[in-house]
């Protein structure tokens, strides 16, 4: 049975080969369900979506849509604060 993480990872992955094929909006689409799957089982603060945050946010800079890029990059840094913080009261 595979995991929430390993199907979160197989997303992304998907992801990014779509982009290096240039093949941006399926790319999207992609990082798009990754994201929704991210948040529904891991919740959206949880750090592992944070590679997908990112992905999303680049897919949306590279076709030109800052709009959308730029909250997913705040959400991002929040939840990479969030980690460094964890980390340094663990």
């Amino acid at each position: 049975m595979i995991t929430i993480d390993e199907e979160l990872n197989r997303l992304n992955m998907e992801v990014v080969e779509l982009y290096q094929k240039k093949e941006y909006s399926g790319a999207i689409k992609v990082a798009t369900q990754a994201l929704e799957f991210g948040e529904k089982f891991l919740g959206p603060k949880h750090p592992n979506i944070s590679t997908t945050l990112n992905n999303l946010a680049v897919l949306y800079e590279k076709t030109g849509d800052q709009d959308r890029a730029a909250p997913l990059r705040q959400w991002n840094l929040q939840l990479l604060g969030n980690r460094t913080l964890n980390t340094q009261t663990a």
